[in-house]
C-alpha cells in the first residue's frame, strides 16, 4: 500500500451523526428523523488518488432512534418500536451493509460513491454524494448524503386518514461521520 494511502476507522462519535429523513406528505408535511447509534466500518483514502478509495460500514439495524426534536419522548418511542418492528425488522435482519464499488468525481466538488446497500435480504445499487475534509491530527472527515427509495427494499409505507397522510417513498440519508486512522 502507497504511503499516502490511509486506513480510517469509522465509528460513533460525539461529532458524529448517522441519519435517516423520513418525510410524510398530507395537510401538514412532516418529517421524522431516525439515527443509528451503532455502526462501524473503514475508509482507505489517498488524498492523492482519492478515485481509489473503498468505503464499508455496517449498520446495526437495532440502534436506530427516533430523534424528533418537535415530538414528544413517548411519540419517539413509538415511531422508534414501528421502525425497527416494521420498516426495519431488526430481529430479523440485524444489519445493513454498504459497500462502496468505485468512486467517480463531481464536476464542481466531493465525489459521487457507487455500490451496493445489502438489507432485509435484498440488495440495491447504491448512490451517495461524498466528500472528506483535510485530514487532522489522524483524523478525517467524511460527509455524504444519498436517496433511497423504501419500496426497492420491500418496506411497506404506513398511511392514516384513508391515505390522506401517507410516508413518502424517497428517504434522506445524511452522515457526518469521522474515521480515525488506525496507523
Amino acid at each position: 500500500m502507497p504511503a499516502s494511502r490511509t486506513v480510517y476507522n469509522i465509528s460513533p462519535s460525539p461529532d458524529s451523526t448517522l441519519a435517516v429523513e423520513v418525510r410524510k406528505t398530507g395537510l401538514l408535511k412532516r418529517k421524522h428523523l431516525f439515527v443509528f447509534e451503532q455502526y462501524s466500518g473503514t475508509l482507505t483514502y489517498d488524498p492523492g488518488e482519492p478515485l481509489n478509495s473503498t468505503f464499508n460500514l455496517t449498520l446495526e439495524a437495532g440502534s436506530l432512534v427516533s430523534r424528533d426534536a418537535s415530538s414528544k419522548p413517548s411519540r419517539q418511542r413509538k415511531l422508534t418500536r414501528f421502525a425497527l418492528s416494521e420498516a426495519l425488522r431488526a430481529e430479523e435482519h440485524p444489519v445493513l451493509l454498504l459497500q462502496s464499488e468505485r468512486f467517480l468525481a463531481k464536476p464542481l466538488r466531493g465525489f459521487v460513491v457507487e455500490g451496493k446497500l445489502c438489507f432485509r435480504q435484498t440488495s440495491r445499487p447504491f448512490k451517495a454524494n461524498i466528500g472528506f475534509g483535510v485530514p487532522k491530527k489522524d483524523r478525517l472527515q467524511i460527509d455524504a448524503d444519498s436517496t433511497l427509495r423504501l419500496s426497492d427494499y420491500g418496506i411497506r409505507r404506513p398511511s392514516s386518514l384513508f391515505g390522506l397522510i401517507r410516508t413518502e417513498d424517497d428517504v434522506v440519508l445524511h452522515a457526518l461521520l469521522w474515521g480515525t486512522s488506525t496507523s
